[in-house]
């Protein structure tokens, strides 16, 4: 991981997949899930969020 100014950073992924031409292959993802409670002067609320984030790949033959 690489931290730069600004605090971004960067991750590097190495994989092989195998599949058929013009098959979408999922490559993997991340998912997130938060717990939140918010209150307010008429009512009160609580539960959780969920993000998925995936990332796919199409191998297309070139003409």
């Amino acid at each position: 991981m690489q931290r730069g100014y600004g605090g971004s950073h960067s991750q590097r992924l190495s994989t092989t997949v195998s599949g058929r031409l013009g098959e979408w292959i999922e490559l993997g993802g991340s998912s997130q899930q938060d717990d939140f409670e918010r209150s307010g002067s008429l009512h009160g609320a609580g539960g959780q969020t969920s993000e998925r984030r995936s990332i796919w790949l199409q191998v297309e033959e070139l003409p």
